[in-house]
């Protein structure tokens, strides 16, 4: 930067060199947030743990909490989408009471959203017969 004077008693001026720039954001296999009004912002999809297996008992309350995570922090949203009809999901509790029919394995399918993707994973429930029930 320069600065000029051209006479004693005119104000010195400053010589400006303006130099474009380029920004450029890259980003590897990632969603688009829901705020399309504004820039765009990158968007992790939420994960469900791979496996979880869980064992229940014929007659007893099945409750169990259901866990994902969102490395964005986005609220998150639990999703039933196949599987055996007595179980339900509430919020984030997977809940049921299964009967003598449902002994055995039972098969259920769990989404999560975080409200711009969703992820899904299939999950296997063992229930056993009660002690004192009669086969």
């Amino acid at each position: 930067m320069r600065i000029f004077s051209q006479s004693k008693f005119r104000q010195p001026y400053i010589k400006l060199r303006l130099v474009p720039v380029a920004l450029i954001l890259l980003a590897c296999n990632v969603g688009v947030a829901k705020d399309t009004d504004h820039a765009t912002f990158l968007n992790h999809a939420p994960s469900l743990p791979c496996v979880m297996t869980t064992k229940g008992v014929e007659g007893d309350q099945f409750i169990t909490a259901l866990t994902a995570t969102d490395v964005d922090g986005d609220s998150l949203k639990f999703m039933k989408t196949d599987g055996v009809d007595w179980l339900t999901i509430s919020e984030n509790v997977l809940k049921g009471q299964p009967g003598a029919e449902h002994i055995g394995s039972n098969e259920i399918t769990i989404s999560v959203s975080d409200g711009v993707d969703t992820v899904a994973a299939t999950f296997n429930i063992s229930i056993v017969a009660a002690l004192n029930s009669t086969l």
